[in-house]
């Protein structure tokens, strides 16, 4: 495995260096609908990826050609600043962007994105593994997404709608840390792509007294559903993202759970193995998810408290 290119490694601003990549698509309504029929048109979205901080920026795409790629990419860069180096795939959109003259100024946007100093690489055909870095983050972001429509109806939404809940999601990812929460109190807390980026430390606001009667929102309301999918892809990601910063090395099959009565082995930090107490459960103190981690051992002299279990 090679290593990691300079640009993950560089000291650079957010979003100097990014990776990007289309997912979609979704149904939103077209604003003509009558009694009978529901007027419907596909919309995907790009998302940004900066390769250092992690941090992700997404824009709506309401279609897929090159004129509408480039003016997502144009408002990308009046919202997060000039980028150096741009990293996709071979998707259509993205070969249109550069060789499609009939559609767009090939000779402007080469310009343009000279005076910036940017340089647009494409990976080799049939190599999705060499954009791994934003890949990955689109899967997870791609799968609660869906997911978090489903479970309010599957209903179409406006671009207004979608548009809200993609930047909603966005803040979301943006709230992760970084690495590992801190074991110790004295430790610094982990930074997230969302400090980086605002220079603010804060959580993302959610809205716990939305209920499901709030998916069937409609009118001045409808504001709420858009706020309940955004509750819905937070507990998705969290489930689908945050537990793979806290890894289970070890203790990760299960074992028959320590009942009163049962004897056991005290271990003692300064005391040879063949020196250990021996004692008796007299108390179990079951964690939130049910498992004893810790319990109450009675000794011939004395009685200890919260002892953790080890195996």
């Amino acid at each position: 495995m090679a290593d990691l290119p300079a640009e993950r490694t560089s000291p650079a601003p957010p979003f100097t260096a990014i990776g990007m990549d289309v997912f979609g698509h979704w149904w939103i309504s077209n604003g003509q609908s009558t009694r009978r029929t529901c007027s419907r048109r596909k919309c995907w979205a790009l998302l940004f990826t900066c390769l250092a901080s992690r941090a992700v920026h997404v824009e709506c795409l309401p279609a897929l050609d090159a004129t509408t790629f480039i003016n997502a990419f144009k408002r990308f860069l009046a919202l997060r600043g000039p980028c150096n180096s741009v990293r996709s795939d071979r998707g259509s959109n993205f070969i249109g962007a550069r060789n499609q003259a009939s559609e767009v100024n090939l000779k402007q946007v080469t310009r343009t994105l000279t005076d910036l100093g940017v340089t647009w690489n494409m990976n080799p055909p049939h190599a999705s593994h060499f954009g791994g870095v934003w890949e990955r983050k689109m899967g997870q972001v791609r799968r609660a997404l869906d997911a978090a429509i489903l479970a309010t109806g599957n209903r179409t939404l406006s671009y207004d709608e979608l548009n809200t809940f993609l930047q909603e999601a966005a803040a979301i990812v943006n709230a992760r840390p970084l690495w590992d929460a801190p074991y110790e109190p004295t430790e610094a807390v982990p930074i997230t792509p969302n400090m980086l980026l605002t220079q603010k430390y804060g959580n993302v606001e959610q809205h716990p007294e939305l209920t499901e009667k709030d998916a069937l929102a409609y009118g001045p309301r409808r504001w709420r559903r858009v706020q309940l999918m955004a509750n819905y892809f937070w507990t998705l990601w969290r489930k689908n993202y945050l537990l793979d910063l806290q890894t289970r090395n070890k203790w990760t099959t299960s074992a028959r759970e320590l009942v009163v009565g049962d004897i056991v082995l005290i271990k003692e930090k300064n005391a040879s193995r063949s020196s250990w107490p021996v004692g008796i459960v007299g108390e179990t103190h079951p964690s939130h998810d049910g498992v004893v981690r810790s319990a109450t051992v009675r000794l011939s002299q004395r009685e200890l408290s919260e002892r953790a279990r080890r195996w």
